[in-house]
């Protein structure tokens, strides 16, 4: 770097700090080594590699984000998602963007992506593999796969649709569980708040092994293994994926599902915080469908409808009373 904006650098501080402080910025500089000093600022700018890949992505990360605020716009009419989807893209972009720079340095730099509440985020991995995650959830995985085996983290929910290659397991390493496939579709539920984690096969085939267990479960297509985190039990069942994975197109399915479950389901759906009141009221059940991409407010009408709970807002957040 030319000595000039060592200069310039110097005039910038002098004048924005107290006599005192430039002073002191001075003699730091005088024992200082120039040179040293030169290395140091030119090694803070970005790699060229960095400004030309921001640049190509640039129209096409604008595109993605219009389009999603349009999309939004069409189904629901209301502008409440479209902060949360701008606020999820900002996340992948900047964690990508460290990715991207750090990964010139530091080879095969894990990157983590992080979904806000309310809207869902699809993604591609390194080798093709596609990740749906759902409001709440974050993922981490490294920019090149090993050799051997594909491995990601996983907080909260996500929807897998993964390429085949037999030579190099698919592993998922959540919430106490991991899953281990070849090549499939399936999802997998594992919040930290929950009290079980879940994973339902679409296609394929996948082993589902607790953690510091050599147990394997195996799933076939339409079945879906539950760990209870308490008891660390771990159960095989049959499943309906439609159900499952209705979150994806934000379908809601209940089925005898206690109201503490619903809410914080509605929570990640909807971008909102609720409060109930008593604890017999957290462990009502209901059972109810939502297939149309209804709105919170008719959500909680029809649940409201046999006068089990009522509800009301109050400082940011739903209420839910007897």
């Amino acid at each position: 770097m030319e000595e000039k904006h060592i200069d310039r650098l110097c005039s910038n501080l002098s004048e924005e700090t107290t006599s005192g402080e430039a002073k002191a910025f001075q003699q730091w500089r005088a024992e200082k080594d120039h040179e040293q000093l030169c290395q140091l600022l030119e090694g803070l700018r970005l790699n060229n590699r960095i400004e030309e890949k921001a640049e190509e992505l640039r129209p096409v990360i604008l595109a993605d984000i219009h389009r999603r605020m349009d999309n939004e716009n069409k189904r629901t009419g209301k502008t409440r998602r479209l902060l949360a989807i701008a606020t999820s893209v900002a996340i992948l972009i900047i964690g990508g963007g460290l990715g991207w720079f750090y990964g010139f340095s530091q080879p095969n730099e894990w990157l983590q992506v992080s979904c806000a509440m309310g809207v869902h985020q699809t993604l591609q991995l390194p080798d093709g593999s596609t990740v749906t995650l759902n409001g709440g959830t974050t993922l981490s995985y490294p920019q090149q796969f090993g050799k051997k085996i594909r491995e990601v983290r996983l907080q909260g929910e996500a929807f897998f649709d993964v390429q085949h290659d037999p030579g190099k397991p698919f592993v998922v390493y959540s919430e106490e569980i991991r899953v281990k496939v070849l090549g499939t579709r399936f999802n997998v539920e594992a919040y930290p708040n929950e009290e079980s984690v879940t994973v339902t096969l679409e296609s394929g085939k996948v082993a589902v092994c607790p953690e510091g267990s050599q147990i394997e479960c195996i799933l076939q297509p339409d079945q879906q293994a539950i760990f209870n985190k308490e008891t660390r039990q771990l159960k095989r069942a049959q499943a309906n994926v439609t159900q499952a994975t209705g979150w994806i197109v934000n379908d809601l399915y209940f089925h005898s599902t206690p109201l503490k479950d619903i809410v914080r389901k509605l929570e990640r759906q909807f971008n909102v915080r609720f409060r109930i009141t008593s604890e017999s009221l957290a462990n009502t059940p209901y059972t109810c469908d939502f297939t149309d991409d209804e709105s919170l407010e008719t959500i909680l009408a029809v649940f409201a409808l046999d006068k089990r709970f009522k509800y009301r807002q109050e400082r940011g957040e739903y209420v839910i009373y007897e």
